[in-house]
């Protein structure tokens, strides 16, 4: 906990050793741990996007018991609703805050609980398009179809968004 130590004396460093530490009792399984730490975190630092964001995000690789699904997948969709609820998109600041946040981290550990997550990730998208389309207007109008459609209707719009694409073979075939 050292590196929690040292973001703590950072300047603005209010709840970053809390955070920090909440993470990696996360990706140790303590799932307990890291809702106390999160909650910690967002207590010293309420208004900070990124905090609320991360805090939310704190989903561990693997759960002990199947009977904790339930209750961390309902806290991070609380968690999640309430950020969509409270986002406020209205300065630049708040704007790159949240847009630089949501590349730090994803909902990837929510996918591997054995059940359905379409209703979690409309929610999940709906607050990352609200943000990106903040960040890059330009990019949120859909482009004009040009040319007769093709056979069958619509094609799919397939977007991608990851804290995980880095230097990844999937970025590197998907990017322009």
């Amino acid at each position: 906990f050292a590196d929690a130590q040292a973001a703590a004396k950072r300047p603005g460093g209010a709840g970053e050793a809390e955070l920090l530490a909440a993470r990696i009792a996360a990706q140790h399984g303590d799932i307990a741990a890291a809702a106390a730490l999160g909650k910690a975190a967002v207590a010293l630092k309420p208004m900070s996007f990124r905090t609320r964001w991360l805090t939310a995000h704190l989903l561990a690789p693997v759960l002990a018991h199947e009977a904790d699904v339930a209750p961390e997948r309902a806290r991070w969709h609380e968690a999640i609703a309430a950020i969509d609820a409270d986002l406020k998109l209205d300065s630049p600041e708040r704007i790159h805050e949240a847009a630089a946040a949501v590349q730090e981290t994803s909902n990837f550990h929510l996918h591997y609980r054995g059940v359905g997550n379409r209703r979690e990730q409309e929610l999940y998208g709906g607050v990352l398009t609200r943000i990106a389309a903040a960040r890059w207007p330009a990019l949120a109008q859909r482009p004009e179809r040009v040319g007769a459609p093709r056979a069958g209707g619509r094609r799919p719009r397939v977007g991608f968004i990851s804290a995980y694409f880095h230097e990844h073979s999937i970025w590197k075939t998907h990017s322009a």
